[in-house]
């Protein structure tokens, strides 16, 4: 995967990855239009949808997992430090999350360290694998452990998702590979122990969570009758999802309200996916549709993450 930016120009180009069938590598043409950067174009849109706190963080392409890390490193601290600066300019309406090199745990942890004393950002934004090393592989224990006793919040976003060969066509890379890829990687934190080893760490879900709630049925059945989903973890996966967090970021009301139904109101954080066309431009109103009682639509529009985030 390369992602480029060319001074001079308004087109931030990523490539990543091949469609597997003929049609060469995947290039997404992203324009770097004012809302990326510019603090008053944001606070003009957060005006308009009703938003008084953006949390701000890195797109996934930012994570550089597929470089060696000590460049990995300086670009994560050049990125965080522009993240700090950001909520510099304004933060009683701005928060931050870090980025770190997660290809090298020590490196990964220092930059965390730093974000967090430092520069105040008290949560990470990671992929859903590190250039396909999984969540639940063993090298990530020292992490896990740090962002655990720092009490980081860690948010997870869908990054480079599985099957790209079969989702060239209709955006599916994104309609569906994202979602698909947050499941698996909350079952390998799941099925992988990662839970059970660090009680107290709390993770954060893009987009609802993705598949998760469609299929965790499945994967209690799958709990029941294979002895691999029992080495690690100590219950059924249907026990854990109250433990995780997720936002909003669903395009259906149903899939919200199923949602609730199955971790409750206390667990979501109002999500926008903010510049991007595929996310929830108006979270606000879609939370307002929502058939829940008042207390938990505040919690939902805003208590739950000043609670979690530390923003009150």
């Amino acid at each position: 995967m390369s992602a480029t930016a060319v001074a001079g120009t308004e087109v931030l180009a990523i490539e990543s990855g091949t469609c597997g069938n003929g049609h060469g590598p995947v290039t997404q043409r992203l324009p770097l239009i004012p809302a990326w950067l510019d603090t008053a174009a944001r606070i003009a849109a957060m005006d308009a949808s009703r938003v008084d706190i953006q949390v701000l963080s890195a797109v996934q392409f930012m994570y550089h997992y597929w470089l060696d890390a000590e460049r990995a490193a300086v670009l994560a601290r050049v990125t965080n430090e522009g993240i700090a600066a950001m909520v510099a300019t304004n933060p009683a309406r701005f928060a931050g999350m870090a980025t770190v090199p997660l290809q090298d745990a020590t490196l990964a942890i220092d930059e965390l360290e730093y974000a967090h004393f430092e520069l105040g950002l008290h949560a990470v934004e990671i992929g859903t694998h590190i250039d396909g090393v999984p969540l639940d592989a063993q090298a990530l224990e020292p992490f896990w452990a740090r962002a655990e006793a720092l009490g980081s919040v860690v948010f997870i976003h869908p990054y480079a998702p599985l099957g790209a060969g079969h989702l060239c066509d209709y955006y599916l890379r994104n309609l569906l590979g994202n979602p698909f890829e947050t499941a698996v990687a909350i079952s390998r934190l799941m099925f992988g122990g990662v839970l059970d080893r660090h009680p107290r760490l709390r993770f954060c879900f893009a987009h609802g969570g993705g598949a998760i709630c469609s299929v965790i049925g499945r994967l209690d059945k799958g709990f029941e009758i294979d002895g691999s989903c029992r080495v690690n973890c100590a219950s059924r996966p249907a026990s854990r999802l109250g433990r995780l967090w997720y936002d909003t970021v669903t395009h259906d009301v149903d899939a919200l309200d199923y949602l609730i139904s199955r971790v409750g109101a206390s667990q979501l954080l109002l999500g926008s996916d903010y510049p991007f066309a595929i996310g929830d431009l108006d979270p606000v109103r879609t939370v307002e549709r929502l058939g829940i009682d008042r207390k938990s639509r505040d919690a939902i529009l805003g208590g739950n993450a000043a609670t979690l985030l530390g923003l009150d």
